[in-house]
């Protein structure tokens, strides 16, 4: 059977359908906002009620892109980073949590707010590499969908650069 709307027309009904959501939130937030400036009693009530709002509207955060970084290599061993996502503004989180599973070896490291990488880790050459990361709110809520990456630590850096190259006369023929 085939549709009456290319891809591309199907897209932009989807966006268009987002789109009328987004004006009802924001008529939902404007009218909370009023509330807000009409009462000083209820302030944490309609605090809650934008956020609640903003929450519905944008769904749950779920972090950005991980992505690991081999920083160096000593017999057979390769020290790598994890370089984490982006934090994002105005949400309720205060903290995150990286899990990290070198070769079945799990360890999980609690993460401040605002911290962009967790480094001196290590693992051997080849070995598989299972990241996740979630943020934390206030309360010890967890993100539902957590960022992952799987790889696998290969020696990717190169030795240091060779010393100058030259010639020398030793002789006449």
């Amino acid at each position: 059977m085939w549709s009456w709307f290319s891809p591309n027309q199907k897209y932009y009904i989807q966006l268009l359908e987002q789109f009328e959501k987004l004006n009802v939130t924001q008529k939902r937030i404007a009218n909370a906002s009023e509330r807000l400036a009409t009462s000083s009693e209820s302030i944490a009530t309609s605090t809650h009620d934008i956020v609640r709002l903003m929450k519905q509207s944008i769904g749950a955060v779920k972090p950005g892109t991980l992505n690991l970084v081999v920083e160096s290599e000593m017999a057979g061993k390769l020290q790598f980073k994890v370089l984490l996502p982006v934090w994002p503004v105005g949400a309720d989180i205060v903290s995150g949590e990286l899990t990290v599973d070198v070769a079945g070896v799990v360890s999980t490291i609690p993460v401040v707010m605002d911290q962009v990488e967790v480094t001196d880790l290590e693992g051997d050459q080849d070995a598989t590499v299972d990241l996740s990361f979630v943020y934390v709110d206030d309360v010890g809520n967890k993100s539902v969908n957590p960022s992952v990456f799987s790889g696998t630590l290969v020696d990717n850096i190169a030795p240091q650069d060779a010393g100058t190259l030259g010639i020398e006369v030793t002789g006449e023929i």
